[in-house]
């Protein structure tokens, strides 16, 4: 599992990227009945890309928005781990 330092410096790393500019990075602890989560966002022009992670269900989920058409569709969902990262960047970031 990747600690909320590992995902905070990869998604730092993104924004760095010509292109992605980096709107949000929220890292929830988990309260009460509240779940942890992080939830990182990315705004690429015409796209906005949310990267959500879910502690308890060793869970990363990529959403892409595309924003003139209103469209919301799922690109990846794996566990919480380097090689989703990776996976993440190298499949859809770097080639949108």
């Amino acid at each position: 599992m990747l600690s909320q330092d590992e995902i905070r410096d990869w998604a730092n790393m993104v924004a760095r990227r010509k292109g992605f500019r980096l709107i949000e990075l929220e890292q929830k602890l988990a309260s009460g009945v509240r779940r942890a989560k992080t939830h990182i966002r990315f705004d690429a022009g015409e796209r906005e890309y949310h990267v959500w992670v879910l502690p308890e269900l060793d869970l990363m989920i990529l959403d892409v928005l595309y924003k003139q058409i209103g469209i919301d569709e799922q690109l990846f969902r794996g566990d919480i781990c380097q090689q989703s990262l990776e996976a993440i960047e190298t499949k859809w970031l770097r080639a949108n």
